[in-house]
């Protein structure tokens, strides 16, 4: 239903107020009708396919909150070692993309994020960047943030990390014994 309202300035308002049986109602104020009733019929079409709440879910909080909630809850359960690496590494994501609404962080905005991260430098000497393997644990510990935003506390339908892409890592090194430590470890050994 749209209801047309004027305002003490002498501007008109349109008001739309949805009820679908099963569902809380929905209101919203436009300034022009058009832009009303395409509100209705976009939000009447979620409702009705079970999209609508659980993305205002995740209009109502921030990318800052979830980082947060998790290093208070989930955090303290890992390891010392973990919680140093990890806490260092969503403390850098939460910078980046504190102030978005979970809504607003797109699997695009993520991998812009992560190529950013790539190509900062590493340490204050020597000016290298970054390996695959290092990107890809800030990476990680952020799947694990959205997998318990998504799952447990229900604040989104689906992570975007599942489409955002990992670097390759390189291959861990192979070593050989030289044939004198193979003789000395065999003469040792038996």
């Amino acid at each position: 239903m749209i209801e047309k309202r004027a305002t003490s300035n002498g501007k008109n308002r349109w008001r739309v107020l949805i009820r679908i049986k099963g569902h809380p109602p929905v209101s919203k104020t436009f300034g022009s009708k058009t832009k009303a009733t395409r509100w209705e019929e976009k939000t009447k079409t979620e409702i009705r396919e079970g999209r609508y709440f659980e993305k205002s879910e995740a209009e109502r909080h921030t990318f800052a909150e979830m980082i947060d909630r998790y290093v208070e809850q989930r955090l303290p359960r890992k390891s010392y070692s973990q919680q140093s690496h990890q806490g260092a590494q969503l403390k850098w994501w939460k910078g980046k993309l504190g102030d978005h609404r979970l809504s607003d962080v797109t699997p695009a905005l993520i991998a812009q994020t992560r190529d950013d991260l790539a190509a900062t430098p590493v340490g204050t000497r020597a000016q290298k960047q970054r390996s695959g393997a290092s990107v890809n644990r800030y990476l990680a510990a952020l799947s694990h943030v959205y997998s318990v935003a998504t799952r447990e506390w229900g604040w989104l339908v689906r992570s975007p990390m599942d489409r955002v892409e990992r670097f390759p890592e390189a291959r861990g090194r192979v070593r050989f014994l030289s044939e004198d430590r193979r003789i000395g470890t065999t003469l040792r050994g038996g």
